[in-house]
This record gives C-alpha cells, sequence and structure tokens, in this order.
C-alpha cells in the first residue's frame, strides 16, 4: 500500500532526528527487516522468530511516541501508527493491532482525513494525497479486522467523503500498479461492508428495519462482486514483474474470500441432523470452490514460487485459514452423504503447508496451524503419516508449535520440551514489556550511533531499491 512517497520521504531523510519522521523511519526500518534475511536484524540468541526481527528499531519507535491520550495527532503521527499496526499484527503484540486501528481512527478524524472539504486547499499535492492514502489504509484494516477477527466496523461509508487515491507527478513510475492495486482492495471493502451490513449486523439494534433476508439480496451482493473482479484495474496481461504477479494473485484472492464470506452463514451446520436445502448445498459447493481457488494460488506464491514479501492486508492473508477450514468441512461432509472426495484431503494438506511455510513472519499463521491439526487428525484416514510430521515440526521449535523449524529433527530429550517452553515464554515477557527499560534492549542508548546510522541507511536504500533479501 501506498502509505508514503517514496521521493519525499528520501527528502525527508535530514529529519531523521526529529520526532515525527524519525518515528516513521524506524517503522519502515522495522518492517523492512521482516523482509532481510541479515541476523544483526533479529533478538540475539532468537535468529528464527523472524516476526521480531526489527524489534529494535520498533523499540525506538515506541519510544519516540507521545501519549495520544494527552497530545493531538498530525499526518505524520497517524502515518506512524499505521505503520506501527502493520509491525505489531505479526507477533510482537497481536492483539494491540486493532486498539492501535481504532485509535488511529479517532485521531485522524480529529483532523478531518475522512472528510475531502477538510482537507487543505493548497498546492502541496504530496500532502493531500497523503491525507487520503493514510485514511484509505485504515479503511481497509477495519474491513481486514472485521472479515478476519469479526471486529466490529468502526468506519461507515455513509460517515465519510472522500476521493479514490489517485497517481500524481510526484509519484515514480514504478508505484504506479500499487496505486491502482490499492483502490482495487478499496472497491472490494466497500461490498464487504455492504455484506457485512447486511448479513452481520446485529437485527435488534437495527430497530424499525427489515430484518428478513431475502434471495434477491444475495445475488445483489454475488453481483457487485463478480462487477468487481471483471473491472479491476489490474489484469493478467498486466504482470511484468513478481510485483505485478503479486498485486493480480491478491485481486485473485479477495475475490474467492468474497465470495467466502457472502456465502459461508448459509453453508450446513455440522451439529445439525437436519435435512441439507438446495440452497445450503449450493453455498458449500460455492465455498469450496472458492476455497480450492485461495490454497492453488497461495500455495503457488509460498510453496513453489518461494516469495519472500508477501504484501497483502489481512483480509486477505488470513485467507488461507479459512479455505483449509471449509475444505475440511466440505470433506466431511462428502463423507456424510456417502460420497467421499479424498482429493479434498490434499487441499487441506496443502491449506496446512501453506501456512505452514509463512509461520515464521507472521505467528498468526503458526496459531492457525495449532487449531487446524488437531480436527484435521480426528478426519485423516488410519495410518496418514502427515500429522504426526507435522506435530514434530511443531514440537522442535524453541517454544510450542508457532514458529516453523528450519530441520525437522526429532529433539535429543523429550522430557526438556515442557522446560525449554517455560524458558522461552520467560524470556518473550521481558523481550516484548512495554517499558523499554526492562527489555532486551534495556542496557542500550535509544539515540541512533553513527554505526547504527550506517546499518540503517544501508538497508533503507536496498529495501526502497528492492534488494533487500
Amino acid at each position: 500500500m501506498p502509505l508514503l512517497n517514496e521521493l519525499h520521504f528520501r527528502k525527508q531523510m535530514p529529519r531523521k532526528l526529529e520526532r515525527p519522521f524519525g518515528t516513521i523511519l524506524m517503522l519502515v526500518a522495522a518492517l523492512g527487516a521482516l523482509y532481510s534475511n541479515d541476523n544483526r536484524l533479529s533478538i540475539p540468541g532468537r535468529e528464527n522468530l523472524k516476526f521480531l526481527q526489527g524489534y529494535y528499531y520498533y523499540n525506538i519507535a515506541v519510544e519516540k511516541m507521545p501519549n495520544y491520550m494527552k497530545a493531538s495527532a498530525g499526518l505524520e503521527d497517524i502515518q506512524a501508527l499505521i505503520l506501527l499496526q502493520m509491525y505489531v499484527q505479526r507477533g510482537v503484540h497481536t492483539k494491540s493491532s486493532t486498539m492501535i486501528n481504532g485509535l488511529t481512527i479517532l485521531l485522524s478524524q480529529n483532523i478531518g482525513l475522512h472528510y475531502k472539504f477538510m482537507n487543505p486547499n493548497h498546492d502541496d499535492i504530496i500532502e493531500k494525497e497523503a491525507r487520503k492514502r493514510a485514511w484509505w489504509i485504515l479503511y481497509i484494516i477495519d474491513r481486514s479486522n472485521t472479515a478476519c477477527f469479526g471486529r466490529s466496523l468502526l468506519i461507515k461509508d455513509d460517515e465519510m467523503h472522500l476521493d479514490h487515491v489517485e497517481v500524481t507527478s510526484k509519484d515514480p513510475s514504478d508505484s504506479i500498479a500499487s496505486i491502482k492495486y490499492m483502490n482495487d482492495i478499496i472497491k472490494i471493502c466497500q461490498i464487504h461492508g455492504q455484506i457485512s451490513h447486511k448479513l452481520y449486523k446485529f437485527r435488534k439494534s437495527n430497530v424499525g428495519e427489515n430484518a428478513i433476508l431475502k434471495m434477491n439480496d444475495i445475488a445483489t451482493l454475488n453481483a457487485k462482486i463478480n462487477d468487481w473482479i471483471n473491472n479491476v484495474s489490474i489484469n493478467d496481461e498486466d504482470i511484468k514483474d513478481d510485483t505485478t504477479y503479486q498485486f493480480r494473485a491478491n485481486i485473485k484472492l479477495a475475490f474467492y474470500n468474497a465470495q467466502l464470506i457472502l456465502y459461508r452463514p448459509f453453508m450446513p451446520c455440522p451439529k445439525l441432523k437436519l435435512p441439507t436445502s438446495n440452497f445450503q448445498t449450493a453455498s458449500l459447493a460455492i465455498c469450496s470452490n472458492a476455497s480450492r481457488s485461495i490454497i492453488c494460488i497461495y500455495s503457488d506464491l509460498v510453496l513453489n514460487r518461494k516469495v519472500d514479501r508477501i504484501w497483502a492486508d489481512c483480509i486477505i492473508s488470513w485467507c488461507p485459514f479459512w479455505a483449509t477450514l471449509i475444505m475440511i468441512l466440505s470433506y466431511c461432509e462428502s463423507r456424510r452423504m456417502g460420497n467421499i472426495r479424498y482429493q479434498d484431503l490434499d487441499y487441506i494438506k496443502t491449506g496446512i503447508l501453506t501456512l505452514r511455510g509463512v509461520e515464521s513472519k507472521n505467528v498468526l499463521y503458526g496459531r492457525a496451524v495449532d487449531i487446524l491439526l488437531p480436527i484435521v487428525k480426528a478426519i485423516l484416514p488410519p495410518g496418514d503419516i502427515f500429522i504426526e510430521d507435522q506435530q514434530l515440526i511443531s514440537f522442535n521449535t524453541e517454544f510450542h508449535s508457532t514458529v516453523t523449524a528450519n530441520i525437522i529433527q526429532l529433539p535429543q530429550d523429550n522430557t526438556n520440551v515442557v522446560e525449554q517452553n517455560d524458558s522461552f515464554f520467560r524470556d518473550m515477557l521481558d523481550y516484548l514489556k512495554s517499558d523499554s527499560s526492562n527489555s532486551v534492549y534495556s542496557n542500550n542508548n535509544f539515540m541512533i550511533t553513527p554505526e547504527h546510522e550506517n546499518d540503517l541507511n544501508m538497508m533503507i536504500n536496498s529495501m526502497l531499491d528492492g534488494d533487500a533479501v
């Protein structure tokens, strides 16, 4: 997402010791560290915890941030808070991400980012566009939190009035595709908001509103999803490199995920011994086909292409979990009907392997695997060693199944597993205390030393040039 203008960002480097821009710089460095293989960016002794890379820069940024309970926020503060939640949701403080997003939305509304007539009417194209992009990214994150974790919508479409993001003369040519992609995602998020309002709202809280859901409502929403995919800005013929390939893949994932969100409530419920209606059967078929497509697309990125940098909000990145769960339901339903689809087991295993492939950089994927493994174990045929292998991977990590082991091998002494887990969690609590005086870097001065400044400049340049590996 083009939150920052790259050329403007580079020009602001002399301001790196000023609090507003310095905070942004540290968070850009923290996010960049997540995609680097340089072990110097990891916590010493915990190099395998990729989701904690860049923690040093993150800690400096948190130190620089004011107390927003007492202070107002400017545009750079909003940008820094957006970057902050992008970093913490990967595993540092996962649950804090939604709280930070809610705070950022309130601060943004306070300075009028959601209303175009409150934006300054001057010739600074970069700032005017930056204000729009900041708000729309908050909008996307809000929709993502709702779709993935069931959070209430904080931004209502009828409470904002803002044009979509635009390509300006100040934008680098290589950022045009990302701006178009961002507009496509905004549009599908708007459709998601309509689905949430129609299907997932609290009925009793809408006094006087007709709560009857008709088939025409489902058909209308489905037509909007199909119209969106047919009119997106990035098509197959626009794929020129890995970035545009991933944008196109994300668009397809968003399309299939929207189908899941729309039809998921109408799938047959395994707990109910009632006859299955034709609409329930059709909903299961639609969700199953969408889930197969999601697993194929995402596994191609992770397992086949070995894409190290997956640029996706959680509404897209979390969909392999839902897809795998739906394939489990599809397999169970086929077994109940006496027409077992064994090929669904291959999709289930691929979905788990896909989540496993990226869990080292996002702790939520490890938790997703932990949820799925006991369920899959109950449905696999006797003698299938898939679950046993996956559990060995989980228990071979330095803590209890949230980070993938690089090399699969049995621990020499299984009796030490619990002791190692306890030791790790004690260390993690020390690492993640918000008070930096008690953190892993407690003995460090948080001013940027010359040697760290050189490393920082090299990393920023390589990251912006697309060479960070």
